[in-house]
């Protein structure tokens, strides 16, 4: 029986952090010059997948970041889980939006950017044309992960590129290491990955929580992915006399006789599990895990014990204090490696540490280790003068953008509230927003995602609409907010004044496409009045808009024309809904774009990012979905994909048919 656990996602709430910076690349910038009299070394900034606690903290570009400060080397750490900026074991941990805006920074520090993922090739550039050196730390076969629908098929493009761009490809398997040359990779070198310094005692009492038995076994390690084999765990309650403890992040798991899921630890904590077990488990398997070098090996050895992996993970096979055995077999091979009298030494587990792979790692860079004025804690956070600066919510710098200018067209569907009384009689999403909180339950964090999606893949073209924007303040913020470094399309019933939008940016970035209800305004001279006040205070009205709801057919001419007479322009939108037993807009006689199987730009130059934040290929129920605002991100499409709609009622969608 395979069994897959529900993931976790945790939506952070960034609304009050890392905002926008005016002076962030001063203050990013300044504290590489202090430290190279106290660290030497060449700076190097890591940008990784994964949070700075990611497993306890005990994966490899943070293990490589740690060893790096510990011998001599200003480190700035990004990553996309990380969130504000933090020292943290003498590294500057940050995250992606203010190490993208911060690029300029680095200019003339001389160091070296190490990614371990293609999707930071955009940000990579940035950072080469400051001057830097680029190296792309290979570890993981991602062509597998395109295969198997775990990675957007883009990923391989851009991978292209980052390679070309590298001086220097590191691999931690040598299969990395061929797909690598047939890249194209200029160098390349195998470094494997590593584990602790010294080797760790086995505690007098074990965990609490840890389920003990004759023979105990230990999992320490992710818990997600199709690599993982659920069924080795099924195989080994059938041993009486074998208890496992599984150490990992999970929010669903099935009991299992004699298997006891004791959550996510720290790594120090983790390690006492590890410690106290007889033998390690690598229950892997797959093609994906023939690239795979697994880091909980490492840790088996620091703790005394012998590991357990399937034939799949072929860098395991023929290595120390490893029993290679197939999934049927694990049950006695499990029995077998606990009983084993052998056990590794010191020296086998410093031969193996992070420290020996970092020294591995800046001789194929040819960089000498300095190890000057920076101890085996690494740099201490006074050395990072201005982190604190970099976490409060100052202004990024402005960016003016054209339309021309926006790269990615996005539709965010915000909020769920409307002042607007009485209610528009023709509104076709009323009944679905009425069962809605105002906003989001994750808030800050769908902002921040969204603005970090400009950053990477910016500027954006941004249609804020659902209900009205100007109904939430909180809105109002957010729309300010990403208006300074994005081209932002507000639509609004203008039931503001200009006082509520005092702290919008007056670049010309933000823009309203103004909707004429006439049951609010009374008369079309109100409204031209609202929108001469709102232009004189700074902000431009676009295109006015009429709902073509059937009492209003004979009066939207004469409307019409005294809006284009006062040098408006006009759009008549046609009316979605029943009237009088007929159905619209098939009663008005107006046709319907037919777009079932046709190409669609939607997904490659356009995303949809819903009331909860999840971001879909278009504004379709059933379009295809592409990840969420936050957490994971967005995973946008490389190539035009038929549409899967029979119609598409919205005109400026057909622009993205092919």
């Amino acid at each position: 029986m395979r069994h897959i656990p529900t993931p976790i996602v945790t939506y952070p709430d960034r609304g009050a952090v890392v905002a926008a910076r005016a002076a962030i690349e001063g203050a990013l910038a300044s504290p590489l010059a202090p430290l190279r009299s106290a660290a030497p070394g060449v700076p190097m900034c890591i940008l990784s997948g994964c949070g700075w606690q990611d497993t306890g903290g005990a994966q490899r570009p943070v293990a490589l970041a740690r060893a790096f400060a510990a011998a001599g080397h200003p480190v700035i750490y990004c990553s996309k889980l990380d969130h504000g900026v933090a020292v943290r074991d003498g590294c500057l941990v940050t995250d992606r939006m203010t190490m993208a805006a911060a690029a300029p920074a680095l200019r003339g520090a001389g160091g070296v950017v190490i990614t371990t993922l293609p999707d930071w090739t955009p940000l990579v550039q940035r950072i080469q044309e400051q001057g830097w050196r680029v190296a792309y730390d290979l570890i993981d076969d991602w062509d597998g992960f395109v295969a198997g629908g775990d990675l957007g098929s883009a990923a391989l493009r851009q991978e292209r590129e980052l390679v070309a761009m590298a001086e220097l490809v590191t691999c931690s398997a040598p299969r990395l290491v061929e797909r690598a040359q047939r890249l194209g990779a200029k160098r390349t070198a195998l470094i494997y990955n590593g584990g602790p310094e010294d080797p760790f005692e086995r505690p007098e009492c074990p965990p609490c929580d840890m389920l003990l038995g004759s023979t105990q076994a230990i999992y320490s390690g992710y818990l997600y992915g199709s690599w993982f084999d659920w069924s080795i765990l099924w195989r080994l309650t059938g041993r009486r006399r074998l208890a496992t403890t599984v150490v990992g992040r999970y929010s669903r798991v099935d009991a299992l006789p004699r298997v006891r899921f004791v959550g996510e630890r720290s790594y120090a904590d983790a390690m006492r599990y590890v410690a106290s077990a007889d033998v390690g488990l690598v229950p892997f398997a797959g093609s994906l895990c023939r690239s795979v070098d697994p880091i909980k090996y490492y840790d088996y050895l620091a703790a005394g014990i012998w590991t357990v992996a399937t034939p799949d993970v072929k860098p395991l096979i023929g290595r120390p204090f490893v029993v290679t055995a197939r999934p049927d077999e694990w049950p006695d091979a499990v029995a077998s490696a606990a009983r084993r009298k052998a056990r590794p030494t010191a020296d086998d587990v410093r031969a193996n540490a992070w420290s020996a792979r970092a020294r591995q790692m800046t001789d194929a860079l040819g960089i000498s280790e300095s190890g000057a004025g920076a101890g085996a804690e690494g740099l201490p956070p006074e050395r990072w003068p201005h982190a604190a600066a970099l976490a409060a919510p100052e202004a990024w710098p402005e960016r003016q953008v054209s339309e021309a200018d926006a790269r990615l067209r996005v539709t965010w569907e915000v909020p769920a509230t409307c002042q607007m009384a009485p209610a528009c009689p023709y509104c076709n999403n009323a009944a679905g927003r009425a069962a809605l909180p105002a906003l989001p339950e994750n808030w800050g964090g769908i902002v921040a995602g969204i603005e970090q999606l400009g950053e990477e893949r910016g500027p954006l073209y941004l249609s804020v609409c659902y209900g009205e924007p100007t109904s939430q303040p909180d809105v109002i913020r957010a729309i300010g907010r990403l208006g300074r470094r994005n081209k932002v399309d507000v639509s609004t019933n203008l039931l503001f004044r200009p006082p509520d939008i005092a702290e919008w940016p007056r670049s010309g970035n933000i823009r309203l496409a103004t909707s004429f209800h006439p049951h609010a305004w009374g008369s079309v001279g109100a409204f031209v009045a609202r929108r001469r006040e709102i232009e004189a205070a700074g902000i431009e009205c676009g295109v006015a808009l009429i709902v073509a709801w059937p009492p209003y057919a004979e009066r939207i001419p004469g409307w019409r024309a005294e809006m284009e007479a006062a040098g408006i322009t006009v759009e008549v939108l046609p009316f979605w809904g029943r009237w009088r037993g007929k159905s619209y807009p098939e009663a008005a006689g107006e046709g319907e774009e037919s777009c079932l199987g046709r190409p669609c730009r939607a997904g490659v130059d356009y995303l949809f990012v819903a009331f909860d934040g999840t971001a879909r290929r278009c504004y379709l129920p059933d379009a295809e979905v592409l990840g969420h605002a936050i957490g994971a991100g967005v995973r946008m499409l490389d190539k035009p994909q038929p549409c899967v709609s029979r119609i598409c009622p919205c005109p400026d969608m057909w622009r993205y048919l092919v």
